[in-house]
């Protein structure tokens, strides 16, 4: 069963990555869309230093959530009482499940469909075939932000 857990977890992680990484790239393409500047280490810069602190920032609200619930430091399993068994399931389920609504009401907020993504493409592609040709006429944007 640990195996099998392990697999799932694995499998999900690359998953995510892959995607975060995906729609990364994309917003960079959106960006340079609308601003014309192509700033790839800037986004990545920022995601990851948003993700390195939200993991530290995790540690600090955890630990007082410990404390309310009464989980005593070095406690091993099968000493604690069911008070806290029950305090860190509230947590890790409902808690977290709460928590996670915010990310999931700004993921329907953003337009990551296929067919935008091709117009995006596209539109860099104009615009940089525009350049080479010395063409000064500005490609227009597939949809507005």
């Amino acid at each position: 069963m640990i195996y099998f857990n392990w697999a799932i977890h694995m499998t999900m992680t690359i998953l995510r990555v892959i995607t975060v990484h995906s729609m990364l790239a994309d917003i960079v393409d959106e960006q340079e869309l609308a601003t014309g500047q192509r700033k790839e280490g800037v986004v990545f810069a920022a995601a990851f230093f948003s993700s390195k602190f939200m993991g530290a920032f995790g540690y600090l609200i955890a630990g007082p959530f410990l404390d309310v619930i009464g989980l005593q430091a070095g406690a091993q399993s099968g000493e604690v009482s069911s008070t806290v068994t029950w305090g860190l399931g509230l947590i890790m389920g409902p808690g977290l499940a709460i928590i996670m609504l915010l990310p999931v009401w700004m993921s329907f907020k953003v337009n990551m469909s296929h067919a935008g993504q091709l117009e995006v493409r596209q539109a860099l592609s104009q615009r940089q075939q525009a350049a080479e040709n010395g063409d000064s006429a500005s490609v227009s944007t597939p949809r507005s932000h």
